[in-house]
């Protein structure tokens, strides 16, 4: 959910895990300097933050005025939010200063939403002054648990990690918003001065906020917690106090810390997810939009029942069957080729207005039947579609998949792995299955990650090409109807890559084509 009011800005946080904005002109810094002394008149060596300090009334009071100051800038820049509480961070002059490499706790369904900081300098921050240090992307490397009690799974790669991330110099009068869950350090400051930071915590107004911890039995603890717990919890390590919490669940937790070989899939990852992050949008409204960009995929609703049965009653009247016996079938591949324009002219005439509509400056490039028949083996492992648009970075392709009968377990219903769109970066050649892929040494492993949904006939899946998606057998007495659109931007060139028949399987052939291919 996105609490950025400059939708630009929101894309960039969800892509990087942080974004540099102007928030308070001078004024407020001075202002918040004074304050910073009234309240820390002496500086803890090292660094420090008001947060820890054990006078918990001195703690919201100090909450209380930095927010009276920054509120109104952090306003005018985030939308449909909560606070959660302000303080001041030091960094006196020293070695012992350094920040080790680490992510704040998750605090939030990180799954839904970010929890965030506002990271409000009050002197320009440079490398010598202990600057704010991060890992672009990492926001979204790992789904583990963080607390105080929950070790990081990071630590035998910090030195690999801190070499990979980028100094971020920020004014005063300048903020970082970051993400908790961002991998952050910062280096020492020797500047000779006092850096002192105030920060601004908030949230999603619809999320709730949660803290994780670990007893001694290893089982952890999930508390739903207050908005102001962070200016009360004092006993960090020790659990909270049940009187301002509610216990949601016990569970037992197992994590396995990184290893280099997992940094090197996570920054690959994340290279992929950026260059996706570049692409052409393809839907017209601004929350599908995301939601294909984030996941790989959206359903809704394009045909009404008429449209339905229209298709429902010309696939029959085309006597089209499961020429291959497979149990799956698909009117483009049928041997007559003026049947398949045929078929293809009387999908678009039907479906492609409807499906249109929900496109920005798209273009059709197929159409055809997809129909699962009858045959308890005619599982469709996850794969992932042909490459069809030339330049996979500004340009993408997807099918959109709509169904003509109710889908169930039982007939066949589409599954997909939520996000894995960005997962690799390979070439989608044919024939498929004879041509080596990424995938294919781990179709089945990959089942109990596929997410599968139940549809009603005018329902549909929307899935961007490299999205891993598959389908159960149909084992009832009736076929799974449904009919497949191909989208890409209106002016993306589309081409067809295909392994040269030379015996090897290694060399590909690519074909500028039509749209009609």
């Amino acid at each position: 959910m996105g609490i950025f009011k400059n939708k630009e800005l929101q894309a960039l946080f969800e892509r990087d895990g942080f974004v540099k904005i102007s928030l308070v002109n001078q004024n407020i810094i001075q202002q918040l300097t004074d304050l910073y002394k009234e309240v820390q008149p002496v500086s803890y060596p090292g660094f420090s933050s008001t947060i820890y300090n054990p006078n918990i009334e001195l703690k919201k009071e100090t909450s209380k005025k930095i927010y009276h100051q920054v509120h109104e800038s952090v306003t005018e820049n985030f939308e449909n939010f909560r606070s959660l509480g302000c303080s001041f961070l030091c960094k006196t002059s020293g070695a012992d200063s350094f920040l080790p490499v680490h992510q704040d706790w998750t605090i939030v369904d990180e799954s839904k939403f970010d929890s965030i900081t506002i990271w409000i300098p009050l002197i320009d921050t440079n490398e010598h002054n202990g600057a704010f240090r991060a890992l672009r992307g990492s926001h979204r490397f790992s789904t583990v648990l963080r607390s105080p009690t929950l070790p990081g799974v990071f630590q035998n790669i910090s030195e690999e990690l801190y070499n990979h991330m980028e100094l971020i110099n920020v004014n005063a009068g300048e903020a970082l918003v970051f993400s908790q869950a961002l991998i952050h350090t910062s280096p020492p400051n020797m500047s000779g001065k006092d850096r002192i930071v105030a920060t601004y915590g908030l949230i999603p107004s619809e999320a709730n906020l949660y803290f994780y911890h670990r007893e001694k039995n290893d089982k952890v603890i999930k508390y739903k917690i207050q908005d102001d717990f962070f200016l009360t919890y004092n006993n960090i390590g020790s659990a909270p106090d049940l009187a301002s919490c509610e216990v949601m669940e016990e569970f037992d937790y197992k994590w396995r810390d990184w290893n280099s070989t997992d940094l090197k899939i996570a920054l690959a990852r994340t290279l992929q997810q950026n260059k996706f992050s570049d692409m052409k949008r393809l839907f017209k409204d601004d929350a599908v939009q995301e939601f294909y960009h984030k996941n790989g995929f959206v359903k809704f609703r394009i045909l009404d029942e008429a449209d339905v049965k229209t298709l429902f009653d010309y696939y029959y009247e085309e006597g089209l069957t499961d020429q291959y016996g497979t149990g799956f079938s698909m009117s483009m591949e049928v041997h007559d080729k003026e049947k398949v324009a045929r078929i293809r002219d009387k999908i678009y005439e039907v479906a492609l207005p409807k499906a249109m509509s929900h496109f920005d400056n798209a273009k059709v490039i197929a159409g055809s039947y997809v129909v699962k028949h009858k045959n308890p083996t005619g599982i469709v492992p996850p794969h992932q579609d042909w490459t069809f648009a030339d330049d996979e970075g500004e340009y993408c392709s997807v099918t959109c998949w709509i169904s003509l009968v109710d889908t169930c377990l039982e007939n066949g219903y589409m599954s997909v792995v939520k996000g894995s769109h960005t997962m690799l970066n390979n070439l989608r050649p044919s024939p498929s299955p004879q041509i080596p892929t990424p995938l294919m040494n781990h179709m089945f492993p990959l089942f109990p990650y596929m997410e599968m949904y139940e549809m009603k006939a005018g329902e549909a899946l929307i899935f961007d090409h490299r999205t891993f998606h598959g389908s159960t057998p149909n084992i009832t007495d009736n076929p799974r109807i449904a009919v497949g659109l191909g989208f890409t931007q209106k002016d993306a060139t589309i081409c067809h890559y295909t392994l040269k028949n030379n015996g090897k399987k290694d060399t590909l052939l690519k074909y500028y084509v039509d749209d009609a291919f």
